[in-house]
């Protein structure tokens, strides 16, 4: 299908974009949009049945998100006989979607991948590592001006890149230390079969390979 998400045909795209003659307001666009995309999708890949899927769940921007501070899923979820359901009300728009690496360091990483290869074969696999790089979690309004307020672009050990990162959530270290990793399985229509939520140490995750 055309529409069909597929990391390898987004990685084309960015080398193709970058390697072109766009102009640079155009570039920051599409990686800005290749961003969004890849978190995202990524988050179904990670957490969601894709069995259980169908029609029903086209993005994850919060719905079928991995990653929760323990102050969203609580104020998202109610617990019942060790079930979890979204409360009565629940509106995504009380909530963030936020970039746990920032989209201009995914963006710099993804320019500083393309400009130093000279083929796509040789850039493929790069680009998809740092997609793969790329994750969110959703934190109430609070919480995220809270992260941003110090380091909204930037991280506290001024790397610039994916490949200088060593801790990818260092922006949440000493502000959000009680993250989720929240497992998805999807019945029919917005039930919730199973929300699992597993507490994270922020401050020893390292990315996943």
């Amino acid at each position: 299908m055309a529409n069909k998400f597929n990391k390898e045909h987004l990685a084309q795209d960015v080398f193709n974009i970058l390697k072109g003659s766009f102009s640079e307001y155009t570039q920051e666009k599409v990686l800005d949009g290749i961003c969004w995309a890849i978190t995202e999708r990524k988050e179904l890949e990670k957490g969601v049945d894709y069995k259980l899927l169908d029609k029903e769940l086209k993005k994850a921007k919060i719905k079928g998100c991995r990653y929760w501070s323990k102050a969203a899923f609580e104020d998202a979820f109610e617990e019942s006989n060790g079930s979890y359901t979204l409360k009565k009300g629940f509106n995504e728009n009380n909530f963030t979607h936020e970039h746990v690496i920032p989209k201009a360091i995914i963006k710099a990483s993804l320019q500083e991948c393309v400009k130093n290869c000279d083929s796509f074969e040789e850039a493929k696999e790069k680009i998809i590592e740092i997609f793969d790089c790329s994750f969110a979690c959703v934190l109430t309004k609070e919480e995220a001006d809270l992260v941003d307020k110090d380091y909204k672009d930037s991280m506290p050990s001024g790397a610039t890149t994916i490949s200088k990162i060593e801790h990818p959530w260092e922006r949440y270290c000493n502000k959000i230390e009680n993250i989720y990793d929240v497992t998805w399985s999807i019945g029919r229509g917005w039930i919730f079969s199973e929300v699992k939520p597993n507490a994270i140490n922020v401050k020893e995750y390292k990315f996943e390979k």
